[in-house]
């Protein structure tokens, strides 16, 4: 049998420094296998399976070094072998998302001539059963011919890190969009634990739903793209735009909404006498998928079907001569692609029109009625969302080769799950310590503001979720970033990965390399003190002090009494603490700062750091 060697193993490899070097692979039963590194030379000898391993003792520093294998019969070289830092950047598509599509790549991957970052791509690789031996296709020198197609987030963290410390660094990119935290961790971890049984039972099913393979998936998911796309091309129920439709047994809701359907929603609506005969502009908010919008019966536009159903804000135009007296019907038809989907913030649509003082706007608050068209066949669920497999294909593999830490950005997937992720990452940071053996940094971002913007406090939902991430921070060498100020309203998916980044390498010099001058994090809640009719809120990670982003006004604390109605609080800026009072709010027993999906928040460092979202009762 020959030699074999994992593809971890190539030239231009990064080796963790300081660290005992685990070299492993197969060869035949029973053959001694020599390793040589450097002036350090090894033997280990292939079990009845093949299997081998041996451990170099750890070097400080090096670079342009050899790594020798061979058996009696068989030998490789690895050439421009590094000593330096490796860091597994992992989780969902914010951390997949490439430095080609992130904001200012084009001009970063043509400087991207760095030779002393390394980086190393694991491919989706989605496995039920076992553990994968081997992934990747070797290391690369960073380079505008391999820059580009790399995590933007570890790209910028990485050439920070560089920088900074001097020394090579190895990034390992194992990441996939749209994945749970449960496919991450190892199944024999979550079957230690009854409360994620469920889990468990899911993963049990293959893709599920009686999904053999991943042909049959593919097929499944093409005819449910041509399922919506007849949806968005045949309206079933027209006469729901109508305004001589009764609806009067649709349902009254501040939500439209669906999973894999069609759903409609209609709202009677009246305007001041002099908007009539007016072109007005309605403006929306985020919509998931595929709209058609009706005023009084007559469709004032559409969106077309598209196989990447993305999220968008619908802007349409009603025309003066349909902007008559009285009240007028706004209906709108949705097609949601997806696990879920339809207006986001529906209490949030807005009207405006040209004036000679200019432009004036109508926003309405108020309810709709809704009802569902019909129902598409939901997506079977992939592997790659099923408990335990991208560990075994992903990052079992990875294992022993030598980390200086981890970063992480995942947690929309979980959004909705707050107190199950709590537990969920807390075990996924404990389960990888533990097969790594070394309790390695881990340093993690606070899921960024996406939606509708709002000022209001919403109780459940990312903000809850945002404080389940946090919670780990009990966990020793570990470290967050807020994301609260780069994310966008219409998509997932921010741009800024620079901010992420840079923020992650600020928290590792901090943590790991004893930078202690370093501001690492924003404004970071403290201590609340309830003295009558005001709240004084203390906090860490100040820096060279409090200040308004950008110069603008200081908005996003809330304030709220016994009865639980929040209020927009007048706040000001003391020293290292913020100040809030509302005249109605006479004694306050609550307070919350960007507490919403994406909230409208100000408060920052001179350092820059957003100030991260708090909850707190008297």
């Amino acid at each position: 049998m020959k030699l074999q060697i994992p593809r971890l193993f190539s030239d231009a490899m990064v080796l963790q420094r300081n660290l005992p070097i685990q070299v492993w692979g197969r060869a035949g039963a029973g053959q001694q296998v020599r390793v040589r590194l450097a002036n350090l030379e090894v033997t280990g000898v292939a079990d009845g399976q093949g299997r081998w391993q041996v451990e170099l003792p750890a070097l400080a520093e090096g670079k342009g070094l050899r790594l020798q294998l061979s058996t009696e019969t068989d030998e490789r070289f690895f050439e421009d072998v590094c000593m330096g830092d490796v860091w597994l950047c992992s989780g969902q598509s914010n951390m997949q998302w490439t430095l080609d599509k992130s904001r200012g790549g084009e001009q970063e991957i043509l400087a991207a001539d760095y030779p002393e970052i390394r980086l190393f791509h694991v491919p989706q690789y989605a496995l039920p059963e076992g553990e994968a031996e081997d992934v990747g296709t070797g290391w690369w020198r960073c380079s505008p011919e391999s820059a580009g197609g790399f995590s933007g987030v570890g790209f910028f963290f990485g050439k920070r890190l560089q920088q900074e410390v001097g020394v090579p660094m190895g990034l390992i990119s194992s990441s996939v969009g749209g994945t749970p935290i449960e496919t991450w961790i190892s199944r024999s971890a979550l079957e230690g634990n009854e409360a994620f049984a469920g889990l468990l039972e899911d993963a049990g099913c293959g893709y599920g739903k009686g999904i053999a393979d991943e042909d049959d998936y593919h097929k499944r998911e093409v005819a449910r793209h041509e399922d919506a796309r007849r949806a968005v091309q045949e309206i079933r129920t027209p006469e729901y735009a109508s305004v001589d439709y009764d609806d009067e047994g649709w349902e009254l809701s501040s939500q439209i909404y669906s999973s894999y359907g069609v759903v409609w929603a209609r709202k009677w609506v009246e305007f001041p006498a002099d908007w009539e005969g007016r072109e007005v502009k309605i403006r929306f908010d985020v919509v998931q998928h595929f709209d058609r919008v009706y005023w009084d019966g007559v469709c004032l536009g559409s969106r077309p079907f598209a196989e990447e159903a993305t999220p968008h804000v619908p802007e349409y135009v009603i025309s003066g001569d349909r902007m008559g007296p009285g009240s007028h019907l706004l209906a709108i038809r949705i097609v949601v692609n997806g696990r879920h989907g339809g207006v986001m913030a529906p209490r949030s649509l807005e009207f405006s029109a040209p004036f000679p003082g200019g432009e004036r706007r109508i926003c309405y608050q108020d309810q709709w009625k809704s009802c569902e068209e019909c129902l598409l066949e939901p997506t079977a669920t992939p592997l790659t969302w099923l408990s335990g497999n991208l560990y075994n294909g992903m990052i079992a593999p990875l294992i022993p080769f030598g980390l200086r830490g981890c970063i992480w950005y995942q947690g929309e997937a979980n959004g909705d799950q707050a107190e199950l992720y709590r537990k969920l990452f807390i075990l996924l940071i404990e389960d990888w310590r533990e097969r790594w053996g070394v309790a390695f940094p881990f340093y993690f971002v606070q899921l960024a503001n996406y939606g509708a913007p709002s000022l209001e406090m919403e109780p459940r939902g990312w903000s809850e979720f945002r404080v389940a991430q946090a919670s780990v921070l009990k966990l020793p060498q570990t470290g967050m970033v807020s994301a609260i100020d780069v994310g966008e309203a219409v998509d997932v998916h921010p741009k800024d990965k620079r901010s992420v980044g840079e923020r992650l390498a600020a928290v590792a010099l901090h943590g790991t390399y004893g930078r202690e001058d370093l501001v690492s994090h924003g404004p970071r809640f403290e201590r609340a003190s309830f003295e009558s009719s005001q709240v004084i809120i203390t906090f860490s990670g100040v820096g060279g002090g409090l200040c308004v982003r950008r110069g603008e006004e200081l908005l996003g604390f809330l304030v709220a009494g016994e009865e639980g109605r929040f209020l927009p609080a007048v706040a000001r800026i003391e020293g290292e603490q913020v100040c809030l009072q509302h005249p109605d709010v006479p004694r306050p027993t609550s307070a919350c700062y960007a507490w919403a999906k994406n909230p409208v928040c100000t408060l920052s460092n001179q350092e820059g750091f957003p100030a991260e979202p708090f909850l707190t009762h008297k």
